[in-house]
């Protein structure tokens, strides 16, 4: 048990070390672009020490809701395909199946929540996860940092 805890560890510390990056420079995208941090700290401090304007005019933040509201118009929505194996019928029973999880869910909230993560900081992330009731439901993951 222990050597399996080990690898499991071992696995994870791996994984923190390749995405140290990418969760870094999300963070730092999502501060500029929805936040309005533009300026470095140390620049800013500067510039106010100096009776210098910081002023930010932050126009990143329409081009990303032009997106995620081009996204609202054609949401994105999860199909099934019989693959030949399963008649029509099992097809449209997976796919009513689909639709009560998307609609129990608002699932196109937490579509829209995760593509601003993607379209701003470059990481959007879902989570398919069972709730009390025993019943299938989506999640936004408000901060996909914290997925490895």
């Amino acid at each position: 048990m222990d050597e399996l805890f080990d690898s499991i560890m071992e696995n994870f510390e791996a994984s923190k070390d390749m995405f140290q990056t990418i969760h870094e420079n999300y963070r730092d995208d999502v501060e500029f672009a929805l936040l309005g941090r533009q300026w470095d700290s140390e620049k800013e401090r500067r510039r106010k020490n100096e009776n210098r304007t910081t002023k930010v005019y932050n126009k990143c933040s329409v081009f990303v809701n032009y997106v995620v509201n081009q996204s609202i118009k054609n949401t994105p929505s999860i199909k099934t395909i019989s693959n030949g194996q399963h008649n029509k019928e099992v097809t449209k029973i997976i796919d009513g199946l689909i639709k009560h999880i998307q609609s129990k869910s608002n699932a196109e909230t937490k579509y829209n929540a995760t593509l601003q993560d993607a379209v701003a900081g470059g990481i959007g992330v879902l989570k398919i996860d069972i709730d009390r009731n025993n019943e299938i439901v989506i999640k936004h993951i408000k901060d996909p940092t914290n997925v490895y």
